[in-house]
């Protein structure tokens, strides 16, 4: 079960690194411009809902330990159904200071998975 939770933080931590690739140094007017850069992003936020909630089904003693892992869900169910109703400028916060801090807290995760190997 640990193997299935240790694939979940990695899709997380994956999704989490390619946001920080594709909005690189961008500030928020060329972030605001850039459809192709929002759309990318919108995808690896729900690359990583799935995750999350998957990680919560197999593993739901290490999900509830995942920081904001519900409004995480959330906005990815906010993605998946609820079509041009993201707030880019929301999208450019969550991927600027959101996506880092998960992505530190996922490293700690998985740093305390291979503590109980």
């Amino acid at each position: 079960m640990r193997r299935d939770a240790r694939a979940c933080l990695d899709n997380v931590r994956q999704g989490a690194d390619a946001i920080a690739r594709f909005i690189g140094n961008a500030g928020p007017h060329a972030f605001l411009s850039d459809e192709l850069v929002q759309s990318a992003i919108e995808r690896q936020f729900m690359i990583i809902g799935n995750a999350l909630t998957t990680l919560s089904k197999i593993d739901f003693v290490v999900g509830e330990k995942v920081p904001e892992r519900r409004r995480i869900i959330g906005f990815r169910n906010l993605l998946v159904h609820g079509y041009g109703t993201v707030d880019p400028n929301l999208l450019y916060r969550l991927a600027r200071e959101d996506a880092p801090k998960l992505r530190k807290a996922v490293d700690s995760l998985l740093a305390d998975l291979d503590k109980k190997r």
